[in-house]
């Protein structure tokens, strides 16, 4: 005998199946509009929960520069200012040290300019005890120009020896970087609230954009752009979510770069400042520092290897002379933290600049022609 084994006419089994998928359109729409009404207290919840703007010591001796996002002060000097005897002096030109350099040099000293962050400029050590100041006293035939600015990135570096490349007619250029200095070309802003140049490559030329750029944010402001307005809604909007999974992230407003951009506009400098030297026979060299981690913690030790190969690999093809600054830290073994101040970045003590000194001279005598001896 045939029949409906389900115990329910076919109407209300039909009816039935109705009902739910209305049910179930009704929570969907119902979760939809919910969420859509609590977006605006999650969003001011998430937007206070970023960082406020912090204000760091060496501001100081630093000033807003519509290019640089920041610069030094010409001609200030600060006594004691990393503590007993340990003055910050900036000369008139701009750098550090107590002399000045533009626009003429020594016809009997070898010009040296070091270009980098504040482990070239010397935080938290004196004027006399940065790697820079300590290569004059032991190879009296140089006149070394201190080009170190706390906090920049490689590209920062980058333009702003650009600005001076001329007047400084140096004999050799240094580029000694770390590798946050590549990380740090990522985003607009830095964590003390200064706007920096936003730099891409186009077709392998370096172009540099947020410029002028935006003036400093008042300490204490939150640090909260379009980028993190952005993951908020990714984090929040299904819809957005699924579009994010279709179209390249500068079209949602990301701006954000990952690490291989980072890298590739790195080299890209390092290329273009070498064309520079060759044109002017200009000596050039790089020089990767390690930073305490780097010494101590596997995963960062991994990642300065990589920059280091990469970096390395690059200017061997472009024959600049590439220095692994880590491979001499490591010989020291545990006695290497001596080289580090116990503060919360850990730079160069002045045993470390002094380490740093002796090590970048003797190997640029030895591969570098022309380089006194």
């Amino acid at each position: 005998m045939s029949g409906n084994n389900s115990g329910h006419p076919p109407g209300i089994a039909r009816k039935i199946l109705y009902g739910a998928i209305m049910t179930l359109l009704v929570l969907v729409w119902l979760e939809g509009l919910l969420n859509l009404l609590w977006l605006a207290p999650d969003y001011r919840y998430y937007r206070n929960q970023h960082p406020p703007v912090l204000e760091f010591k060496e501001e100081s001796y630093s000033r807003y520069d519509e290019n640089l996002g920041w610069d030094h002060i010409p001609g200030t000097h600060i006594a004691d200012f990393y503590g007993d005897g340990l003055d910050v002096t900036i000369n008139d030109d701009g750098f550090r040290g107590l002399e000045n350099y533009l626009p003429g040099k020594h016809p009997d000293r070898y010009r040296l300019v070091a270009l980098g962050d504040s482990f070239t400029f010397g935080y938290g050590v004196g004027d006399s005890h940065s790697y820079t100041a300590v290569l004059e006293e032991i190879n009296q035939s140089l006149r070394t120009v201190n080009m170190g600015q706390c906090g920049y990135s490689v590209g920062q570096c980058y333009l702003w020896y650009r600005q001076h490349a001329a007047t400084l007619d140096a004999d050799m250029l240094v580029f000694a970087v770390i590798t946050d200095d590549i990380w740090r070309m990522a985003g607009k802003r830095t964590a003390n609230g200064y706007g920096q140049p936003v730099f891409r490559l186009d077709n392998g030329t370096v172009r540099v954009e947020n410029q002028p750029v935006p003036q400093k944010l008042e300490t204490g402001a939150l640090r909260f752009g379009r980028r993190q307005a952005m993951e908020f809604f990714l984090q929040q909007n299904a819809v957005l979510r699924t579009i994010d999974g279709i179209l390249p992230r500068r079209l949602l407003g990301f701006d954000a770069q990952d690490e291989n951009e980072l890298m590739a506009i790195a080299l890209a400098m390092i290329g273009d400042l070498d064309d520079d030297s060759r044109k002017a026979n200009r000596a050039f060299a790089v020089v990767l520092l390690p930073e305490l981690a780097e010494l101590t913690d596997a995963d960062a030790s991994s990642i300065y290897e990589k920059v280091a190969f990469v970096i390395g690999t690059y200017c061997r093809d472009r024959n600049i002379p590439f220095l692994n600054m880590r491979s001499h830290f490591k010989t020291q073994g545990p006695l290497a933290r001596r080289f580090f101040l116990d503060e919360e970045w850990h730079h160069y003590s002045s045993t470390g600049h002094r380490f740093v000194a002796n090590r970048l001279d003797a190997w640029l005598r030895d591969v570098v022609p022309g380089y006194p001896r």
